[in-house]
C-alpha cells in the first residue's frame, strides 16, 4: 500500500521549489539587465572599416594612379561600396606636402548636405549614438600624367542610420 500523505507533501515541497528557482532566475535575469546596454552604435566601426576598404582600393600598396579614378561613382561601382548615396559619404582629398600644399585632386560620393551638419556638436564632433565618423591620413605618391608627387590622402567616412 502507498503512502498517499507522503506523496502530497512531497509535491508541494515541490511547489516551493519550483517558486524559489523561478524567483531566483528573475532576479539574475533582471540584475543582468540593468548592465545591458540595449543601443549598441557599431557605426564608428563601420566607417573605419569602409576607411580601410576605400584606401585598399584607391592606393593599393600606398601608390595612386590618378588618372585611373573615374569622376562620378567611384566609391560605388569600382571599390564595390554599396549604399553610398543613401547613408555613407566617402570624401578623399590628396593635398600636396610640398612647398604649396595645394589641393591636387578631391574626389567625394554620398550625402554631404544638411543632414551631416546638423548632427555635429559644438566642438565638430559628431553626436553620440547617430553617426559614425572615420578621418585618416595617409602619406602615398600620386602619378598624375606620368608626374610623382608625395601628397598626404586624407580619408573621410561618415555612415549614417541602418537603411
Amino acid at each position: 500500500m502507498r503512502n498517499k500523505k507522503g506523496e502530497l507533501g512531497e509535491g508541494i515541497m515541490m511547489i516551493y521549489r519550483l517558486v524559489l528557482i523561478t524567483i531566483i532566475a528573475v532576479v539574475v535575469l533582471g540584475m543582468s539587465a540593468i548592465f545591458y546596454d540595449y543601443h549598441i552604435n557599431v557605426r564608428n566601426e563601420e566607417a573605419t572599416i569602409l576607411t580601410k576598404k576605400v584606401v585598399n582600393c584607391v592606393s593599393p600598396e600606398g601608390v595612386v594612379f590618378l588618372d585611373n579614378i573615374p569622376e562620378e561613382n567611384f566609391f560605388s561601382e569600382y571599390c564595390g561600396v554599396n549604399n553610398v548615396d543613401e547613408r555613407i559619404f566617402i570624401g578623399v582629398t590628396f593635398i600636396d606636402i610640398g612647398n604649396t600644399g595645394d589641393i591636387v585632386a578631391e574626389f567625394s560620393q554620398g550625402d554631404s548636405g544638411i543632414g551631416w551638419i546638423k548632427s555635429f556638436d559644438l566642438a565638430g564632433r559628431l553626436e553620440k549614438h547617430r553617426y559614425g565618423q572615420s578621418r585618416k591620413s595617409y602619406l602615398v605618391v600620386l602619378i598624375d600624367n606620368g608626374i610623382k608627387k608625395d601628397v598626404l590622402m586624407r580619408v573621410e567616412v561618415l555612415v549614417s542610420h541602418e537603411a
